[in-house]
């Protein structure tokens, strides 16, 4: 009789990330930590309601520093990956209210000079006739 191969990864829970949670003090209150955050941000952002919280990352990058340096790495490449998203996210939002603004700009200046454009002809038109009346 045999013992089975890998009884304590078989036996291991896993969270969502597929990272074995462990029965250590530092780890458990920070999955503690994570869950009441998790709850908090969803009922007050509808749209994280299938996705992890805003500081989930960054509790589980503390987490994964005292466990070990391997953890510590795959965390803080996703924290990282976090925040490049939303540096880009908001980069381009505000490209894009720049350009809306200067696009609205030109369209302002245009529509003034068209307008400008157009009494300075009336004016030349009208001179032009009571010159000849």
């Amino acid at each position: 009789m045999s013992w089975p191969r890998d009884r304590k990864k078989r036996s291991a829970k896993l969270n969502k990330s597929g990272v074995p949670l462990k029965k250590s003090g530092a780890v458990n209150k920070g999955r503690v930590h994570l869950t009441k955050e998790k709850k908090t941000s969803r009922s007050r952002d509808p749209d994280l309601a299938n996705s992890w919280p805003r500081y989930s990352y960054y509790v589980y990058y503390y987490c994964c520093c005292c466990c070990c340096c391997c953890c510590c790495c795959c965390c803080y490449y996703y924290y990282y990956y976090y925040y490049y998203f939303y540096y880009y996210y908001y980069y381009y939002y505000y490209y894009y209210y720049y350009y809306y603004y200067y696009y609205f700009y030109y369209y302002y200046y245009y529509y003034y000079y068209y307008y400008y454009y157009y009494y300075y002809y009336y004016y030349y038109y009208y001179s032009y006739y009571s010159y000849y009346y």
